[in-house]
């Protein structure tokens, strides 16, 4: 997105970052086999960019489960919400 914009046919796509802090996202990448140094440099680069184009967040680092998916719950019903109170207008 950072290169070639938002395209047309995602003017209407809602986001949620589901994200987590980049030492923790670094630890986790370590262990998975086959990750390179440069695919950890690279997943890394990609949640700042992330992180600057989607401005609503649940850090996934700090929650549980239960909190995550409460979390996500709510803001797919306030989006459900929106998208009824425009269709009515």
């Amino acid at each position: 997105m950072e290169q070639y914009g938002q395209p047309t046919w995602c003017s209407d796509i809602k986001w949620l970052l589901l994200d987590y802090d980049d030492q923790t996202r670094r630890e986790r990448l370590v262990h998975r086999p086959g990750w390179t140094e440069k695919m950890i440099a690279e997943a890394l680069a990609d949640a700042r960019i992330l992180r600057q184009a989607i401005h609503l967040q649940v850090d996934t680092g700090l929650l549980s489960p239960k909190a995550i998916a409460t979390r996500t719950l709510e803001w797919l019903e306030q989006v459900h919400r929106d998208r009824y109170k425009e269709g009515s207008s």
